[in-house]
């Protein structure tokens, strides 16, 4: 913060291990930018997927999903058009 420099970092990872089919996948995204105000949103992933306003990435894993990986691609947009983004995958185990 007392460098002057500016910055935009996804500081969270993302929930490690496999989700069942029928449970709920959750992950807080937490970003650090210099003077605030960024934003989440989801540019691919599973149907159903969807991230709050607070930058909370919810999916309800279908009961009958199968076992399988689901990639996932979020931006991070802070006003003045810096932008990152952060890939992760979910996993579904039956």
């Amino acid at each position: 913060e007392g460098s002057g420099q500016d910055y935009l970092l996804v500081t969270s990872r993302p929930p490690a291990g496999a989700v069942t089919p029928g449970a709920t996948f959750a992950y807080p995204v937490a970003v650090k930018a210099k003077g605030g105000g960024a934003t989440v949103t989801l540019d691919a992933g599973p149907a159903g997927m969807a991230v709050s306003p607070a930058g909370v990435v919810t999916w309800a894993v279908p009961a009958d999903a199968p076992a399988a990986d689901h990639d996932v691609i979020l931006s991070v947009r802070k006003p003045g058009g810096a932008e990152v983004f952060h890939t992760f995958t979910v996993r579904v185990a039956r």
